[in-house]
């Protein structure tokens, strides 16, 4: 049986995890692909607008959710992603999908970044360090490198 917190690459039967939010996610990705969770490397082979879609739904869970347990799924799932392919599409969907003036989001999203690319950290803090907001620019100084 599958406790809290799979990660991809593990062997999944949704029916046995005991988190709902994990098993909402496999669920979710199954649609698009049965497997699809420990398999995130071949998101691409879904098309670029699936992946995009599901890079998306990660980076909310990341970067939006107020659950540590969402949070933490949204993280492992982009980083079992391609990841060239998240550095080089991340920041257009962090603009369509983030608002960066929103202090949780804001420090989630570098959260994820410092996990991620040291050069998307550095390009997420530069933009805060230029903000207007007092608390922006404070995680911002609390990932400067």
């Amino acid at each position: 049986m599958l406790l809290v917190g799979a990660s991809p690459g593990e062997r999944v039967d949704s029916q046995k995890v005991v988190d709902p939010f994990l098993k909402g996610t496999i669920d979710w990705l199954d649609q698009f692909s049965p497997g699809l969770w420990r398999n995130l490397d071949k998101v691409l082979e879904l098309g670029e607008d699936k992946a995009k879609l599901i890079l998306k739904s990660f980076l909310e869970c990341s970067c939006q959710s107020q659950n540590m347990q969402t949070i933490l799924i949204g993280r492992r799932g982009v980083l079992s992603m391609p990841l060239p392919w998240v550095r080089e599409n991340l920041p257009a969907c962090v603009e369509q999908q983030l608002d960066l003036s929103d202090y949780w989001q804001y420090r989630r999203l570098l959260e994820l970044c410092d996990a991620l690319d040291g050069s998307l950290l550095k390009r997420y803090v530069a933009l805060g360090i230029e903000s207007d907001k007092d608390d922006i620019k404070e995680a911002a100084n609390d990932f400067q490198v």
